[in-house]
């Protein structure tokens, strides 16, 4: 069942900071032409053109406290929550000692990571395409066996989604990797003002000559 899940979860990674990352910009950019977005948890959260889950674990502790006709409703509540997208810092644990809590109904795994990755500070969206279906299941497409079982329709899940954003709302400031080229600066502002985007560029910090 995780295994499905899993094939049509999708999650979009940021980093949480004020300050670059040396580390970030030689994993991701290395010698090659690159920038960061900046933003902030509020401004992608309203940039984002999707609807955004409030919190399901309330949802969930209410639907265990709860009991008969009264359980079912919770659960429903329960599943509203969780077919939205779902914003949070993701939490680095010891596995060997802290399971990861939660259950089958709940997206912690996607938010948890072993104490070896801290240094990444992540943040992440996170969503479960609920129209989607696992590519293999036994041996048969996951479309294929879901038609044979109920007669209807659905797509199998792709290697990602495209989410629509309000960019201008989304991007607060570009900054390029470090050891830039002139070129490479004009390049994105012309970029910018080609999309209307007026945002500051700036240059890496590590540019910088020490004081």
């Amino acid at each position: 069942m995780r295994a499905r899940r899993d094939d049509k979860t999708y999650i979009n990674c940021w980093r949480i900071g004020e300050d670059e990352s040396a580390v970030f910009w030689d994993a991701y950019v290395g010698n090659e032409l690159g920038l960061a977005v900046e933003t902030t948890v509020g401004d992608f959260r309203r940039a984002i053109e999707m609807e955004v889950s409030d919190g399901y674990v309330e949802q969930y502790q209410q639907y265990v406290r709860s009991t008969g006709e009264d359980r079912s409703k919770a659960l429903e509540e329960v599943y509203e929550q969780l077919s939205k997208l779902q914003l949070g810092e993701v939490e680095y644990v010891d596995y060997d000692g802290t399971p990861i809590p939660g259950s089958q109904l709940s997206y912690s795994r996607y938010f948890h990571k072993r104490n070896a990755f801290k240094d990444e500070r992540e943040f992440r969206a996170v969503f479960e395409d609920e129209t989607a279906l696992t590519p293999q299941i036994g041996g048969l497409d996951g479309s294929q066996l879901h038609g044979r079982l109920t007669g209807q329709q659905m797509h199998v899940a792709g290697s990602g989604q495209y989410i629509s954003v309000d960019i201008k709302s989304l991007i607060n400031k570009i900054v390029l990797a470090p050891n830039s080229t002139t070129e490479f600066e004009k390049s994105v502002k012309n970029a910018l003002q080609e999309y209307g985007l007026h945002v500051p560029v700036t240059r890496s910090r590590l540019d910088a000559e020490p004081y």
